[in-house]
């Protein structure tokens, strides 16, 4: 049986479905669609990094009490109303670049008491 030849496959880390395309392929176009990205989605410290809020704990220190406790397994269970809360406090908010803020996450999970 012939063995077909491997193709690469390139892929790339961005959403296309916003922002400008146009000359994608050149370098020019490359450095125009990042300052568009810089302008429309920056954060509100001016910067371009990831953000990560750990909901989990977030809503643990929000909300739960002695007497009522809601164990989350994922964001989609936290109401609307109070996801809104978690995201106005800011206070459970890691930013940074992708690596950095995945090491400062862990790190944070690690020295986390969640008895």
């Amino acid at each position: 049986m012939k063995q077909k030849p491997v193709e690469d496959v390139i892929t790339f880390d961005d959403i296309y479905s916003i922002g400008p395309l146009l000359n994608l392929h050149e370098r020019e176009g490359q450095e125009a669609r990042i300052e568009w990205m810089r302008h429309v989605m920056s954060n509100e410290f001016g910067g371009f990094d990831d953000m990560v809020i750990n909901t989990t704990i977030a809503y643990d220190q929000l909300f739960n009490t002695k007497t009522i406790r809601m164990d989350l397994r994922h964001t989609g269970e936290i109401p609307s109303e109070k996801f809104k809360i978690i995201y106005e406090s800011k206070k459970h908010f890691h930013h940074g670049r992708k690596r950095e803020v995945t090491r400062r996450v862990a790190s944070f999970c690690r020295n986390r008491s969640y008895t």
